[in-house]
């Protein structure tokens, strides 16, 4: 039996728990591997596994010419060290929590059943991959008990940040092609050839359709998709919110999420069922606010 269904059924050792159910490092890695697995954006971008609550991420951002010459026992101008800063910033992991409940019956109807713990566990780590993707994109404040309130996702920080590029794009469907070349034109040289389009399902399907109106384009909407544009490549969730383009390299996202995972098991002969409990602390974050553009209605 796999240690994720060990994990779920219960019967995790004293070697992988340590007090009050929290996970030791290689189950909660095991967890976090499962859950990112399951989600096509979260498996593209920066996971930051955490030991604590906190952590300071220490970014070097380095820029295209930084090669300079000082001579020795003088020290580099500020001009000279101009894109090669140290982008400190500190995710601070905030916890949520997933409940869920399997009764007798589907015990009893699946006894028979050697794969039932094994989608059981597929079913809650995606369950959890869905949330947080969505929370990602759709979260705009922290420390609420509402679901958009548990984290400030990636869509409100780039609009939060000051020094992120805003681009009006108005009603993005109206002109996506003009538009997502105003996105690419206000992009920074130093992040531009490893930037990435971020778009909404819906905004990528109109965008095929526009392209497709043009000569030579049906291809286009016969195949139903188009890899790239103007070289950059394109990466759709269902998540994001429609209207919006994010414009930054995906390394440039972090997740953060903390290793001590609590699983709490309780089983209720009054209820008929086992009743879990997941405890999870996660964070949002760009490493570098200067390599984000974001395309909105600004107005």
């Amino acid at each position: 039996m796999g240690l994720l269904q060990q994990f779920l059924k219960g019967e995790v050792t004293a070697e992988a728990l340590t007090v009050g159910g929290a996970l030791k490092p290689e189950a909660a890695n095991t967890f976090i591997d499962m859950v990112v697995e399951q989600s096509a954006f979260l498996k593209l971008v920066t996971v930051e596994r955490m030991a604590k609550i906190k952590k300071d991420l220490n970014v070097l951002d380095i820029a295209n010419r930084i090669l300079v010459r000082v001579a020795q026992g003088q020290t580099p101008t500020a001009e000279q060290l101009v894109g090669f800063q140290n982008k400190g910033k500190t995710l601070e992991a905030l916890s949520m929590q997933l409940f869920a409940t399997v009764l007798f019956q589907a015990l009893e109807d699946n006894q028979d059943n050697p794969g039932y713990e094994n989608s059981l566990a597929q079913m809650y780590t995606k369950k959890f991959a869905n949330e947080l993707e969505d929370l990602a994109f759709n979260g705009t404040s922290s420390g609420g008990a509402n679901f958009i309130a548990l984290n400030t996702g990636y869509v409100q920080l780039a609009k939060d940040a000051s020094t992120t590029k805003k681009v009006e794009v108005d009603t993005f469907l109206d002109a996506p092609v003009p538009n997502l070349q105003k996105v690419v034109a206000a992009q920074d040289n130093r992040y531009k050839a490893n930037s990435v389009f971020v778009l909404s399902a819906s905004d990528y399907e109109g965008l095929v359709i526009k392209l497709s109106e043009h000569a030579g384009g049906i291809a286009y909407l016969i195949q139903g998709s188009i890899p790239s544009y103007m070289g950059y490549r394109i990466v759709t969730s269902p998540f994001v919110p429609s209207g919006v383009v994010l414009f930054t390299p995906l390394a440039n996202y972090v997740f953060g999420v903390c290793k001590d995972i609590q699983r709490y098991r309780e089983l209720s002969g009054r209820k008929r069922c086992i009743d879990y409990t997941f405890d999870i602390n996660t964070d949002f974050a760009f490493a570098i606010d200067e390599a984000v553009v974001i395309g909105y209605d600004v107005a």
